[in-house]
């Protein structure tokens, strides 16, 4: 997870807990699973490879975002504790 961040991002982070849920999603092609975790940024984020932007946004800005189809159960999820976690 940490090499991911490192490679698509350029920031180095602190991997947590997986969250309670993954992200799934049936496409044409197939099966998609978002296995996703807690983090922590130790570094700024210095490069984007495969985002349009980048932003800190709100719960609630979250909610009114448009996402792939195997992020939104999670971002649903995640905007109901509002984004914390106690680590």
């Amino acid at each position: 997870m940490a090499r991911e961040l490192k490679e698509e991002f350029g920031a180095t982070a602190t991997v947590f807990d997986k969250f309670s849920i993954d992200g799934v999603a049936e496409l044409e092609f197939g099966k998609v699973v978002l296995h996703c975790y807690y983090v922590q940024l130790t570094s700024e984020i210095t490069k984007t490879i495969a985002h349009d932007e980048l932003r800190w946004v709100t719960p609630k800005e979250a909610l009114d975002l448009t996402w792939a189809p195997s992020d939104v159960a999670v971002i649903k999820a995640l905007a109901e504790t509002g984004f914390n976690y106690e680590y």
